[in-house]
C-alpha cells in the first residue's frame, strides 16, 4: 500500500543501505507485477474456454482487465504522486497491447515520459522520474540487442525457460542497477555496492510470493479468510527483510562520495541516452562521457566550511572529517551535509569553546571563529579569517573586522552558506540558498527590500 510508517526505523536502514528500499514505496515495480498477474490469470483462464479462445481477441480482454485492477488499485493506494506515474506507464503498456502494438518500445517510452511530464512537470528533476525511465530505456535497449544476438525464440522450450527465467532475472537487475547508479549519486551522495545480490534475493520473492499472495489476501478478505494469505504474504517480507538485513551487514556495501555536480548527471544522461539510441562506433564517445560524470564528484574539493541555522549550525573541514559545532537536535542537518560532502559530520571534533564563542582551525592553519558576544567580536576578526556573528554587526564595527564576517543580518538573506577557502584564507569560492534560488518573487527573504535590494 506504500503506507512505510510502522516499518522500524532498522529495517528501513537495511532496506535503503542493500539497494531494495525501491520495494518499499508504491512504483513501476508493483504496479507492473501486479498488472501481469492480472494479465496472466484472466489470459490462461480464458484460454481454457475454447470457444472463446478460439473467436474472440482474450488477450486483448486480458489487457483491458488488467487495466481495470490497476485503476482501482491506484485509487486504493491513495494515488501518491510516484503511483500516478507508475499507473501511467502501465496503461501505456496495456493500451499497446490492446491496440496490437508491442509494449516494450522506446516510443512508448517516449509517450509516457511526455505524459508525466506534462502531468508533473516538477517530476522530471526528481529521482523517481529519473531512476525509473532510466532503467526502462536501459532494459528495453539493451533487450532489443540482445534478441539480436542471441536469438532465444529458437532454442527448444524445455532450454530456453529457465534460461530466460533466470538470465533475464540476472540482466535485469544488473542492467537497472548500473542504469540508476548515476542518479543515486546525485540525488543520494551514495550507491550501494551490493544491490545486484540484494535485488537478486529480493525480487523474485516479491513477484512470485509476496504480491500473489497479497492478491489473494485482498479477493479473501470480504468473505474473513484473509488470515492464512497474510501468514504467506508475511513469510516472504520475512526473507525479504533478512536479505536486505544480511547484505547491510557486508563490509563496504555502500559507496559514499560527494554529492554529484549538475553537469555531472548531465554527462551520464547525455552519455547513457547515447549508449541506448546511437548507433556506430561513437558511442566508445558516449562511454567515456558516463564515466566521466560518474568520477564527477571526485573532481572537486568539498567545502572548507558550511554554515546554516543563522550560525547556529557550522561544520569546518579536517581532512577527511567535518567537525561539526551545533545543538541537540541538528542530525537530519548532519545527514544532508553528509551525503553533500561524502564526509562524516563528528560534533566537537576541533572546536574550542567558551562562555563568548567558539573556534575551529582548518588544516592550513586558518581559524573559523563562531562569536556570541560582541565584547569579544574585535578578538575575532583579528585572530580568525572567517567570523560568523550570531548578532547583527554595526557598520564601523563591520568596517573595522579585519577578517570575512557573517553577522546574523548576513545569514538571514542568504541562508545556508558554503565556503571554499584559498591558500591566503581569503574566500575563493561562496555557495547560497540565496544565490540558488535567484531573485524570484516566491523566493524573496524577509532581510530584503520590497525593490530587491539586500543591502549587500
Amino acid at each position: 500500500m506504500g503506507d512505510t510508517g510502522a516499518i522500524p526505523q532498522n529495517v528501513m536502514r537495511d532496506y535503503r543501505e542493500s539497494g531494495i528500499a525501491h520495494m518499499l514505496s508504491i512504483s513501476g515495480l508493483h504496479m507492473s507485477l501486479f498488472a501481469g498477474l492480472a494479465f496472466l490469470v484472466m489470459r490462461r483462464g480464458l484460454a481454457l474456454i475454447p470457444a472463446l479462445a478460439l473467436r474472440h481477441p482474450i488477450k486483448k480482454w486480458a489487457a483491458a482487465f488488467a487495466l481495470v485492477l490497476t485503476t482501482l488499485y491506484l485509487l486504493l493506494s491513495g494515488g501518491s504522486v510516484p503511483t500516478q506515474r507508475a499507473w501511467m506507464m502501465t496503461t501505456i503498456a496495456l493500451t499497446a497491447i490492446m491496440l496490437d502494438r508491442s509494449p516494450f518500445s522506446l516510443r512508448l517510452v517516449g509517450i509516457a515520459a511526455l505524459v508525466v511530464a506534462i502531468r508533473d512537470p516538477e517530476s522530471v528533476v526528481g529521482p523517481s522520474f529519473q531512476m525509473s525511465f532510466g532503467a526502462v530505456v536501459a532494459l528495453i535497449s539493451t533487450y532489443q540487442l540482445a534478441a539480436l544476438r542471441f536469438g532465444l525464440f529458437g532454442w527448444p522450450g524445455w532450454l530456453r525457460i529457465p534460461v530466460v527465467a533466470l538470465g533475464g532475472t540476472l540482466a535485469s537487475t544488473a542492467i537497472a542497477t548500473v542504469a540508476t547508479a548515476p542518479f543515486a549519486l546525485y540525488h543520494f551522495g551514495r550507491i550501494a555496492v551490493h544491490s545486484l545480490p540484494a535485488n537478486l534475493l529480493g525480487v523474485p520473492p516479491l513477484g512470485l510470493w509476496v504480491m500473489p499472495w497479497g492478491v489473494i489476501s485482498i479477493l479473501a478478505m470480504p468473505f474473513g479468510l484473509e488470515e492464512f494469505p497474510l501468514r504467506c504474504m508475511a513469510w516472504g517480507i520475512g526473507w525479504i527483510d533478512g536479505v536486505a538485513a544480511r547484505v547491510s551487514s557486508w563490509p563496504g556495501h555502500l559507496l559514499e562520495a560527494a554529492q554529484m555536480p549538475d553537469f555531472g548527471l548531465a554527462l551520464c544522461a547525455a552519455g547513457g541516452l547515447w549508449l541506448c539510441l546511437g548507433f556506430g562506433r561513437t558511442r566508445a564517445l558516449a562511454l567515456v562521457a558516463v564515466i566521466a560524470g560518474i568520477a564527477s564528484p571526485w573532481m572537486r574539493p568539498p567545502p572548507d566550511v558550511l554554515i546554516a541555522d543563522r550560525g547556529a549550525a557550522i561544520a569546518v573541514r579536517e581532512a577527511k572529517v567535518y567537525g561539526f559545532l551545533g545543538g541537540g537536535r541538528t542530525a537530519f542537518l548532519r545527514a544532508v551535509w553528509r551525503g553533500q560532502t561524502g564526509l562524516p559530520m563528528t560534533p566537537g571534533v576541533g572546536w574550542k569553546c567558551d562562555a563568548e564563542g567558539c573556534a575551529a582551525t582548518v588544516p592550513r592553519g586558518w581559524t573559523i571563529a563562531r562569536s556570541t558576544a560582541s565584547a569579544t567580536l574585535g578578538d575575532d576578526c583579528g585572530e580568525a579569517v572567517v567570523v560568523v556573528a550570531r548578532f547583527p554587526v554595526p557598520g564601523a564595527a563591520r568596517a573595522a573586522c579585519g577578517a570575512t564576517l557573517f553577522d546574523a543580518e548576513d545569514l538571514e538573506r542568504s541562508g545556508a552558506l558554503a565556503l571554499w577557502l584559498d591558500e591566503d584564507g581569503r574566500i575563493a569560492r561562496l555557495d547560497s540558498v540565496f544565490l540558488r534560488q535567484g531573485r524570484r518573487p516566491w523566493g524573496v527573504s524577509r532581510g530584503e527590500t520590497e525593490d530587491g535590494d539586500d543591502g549587500q
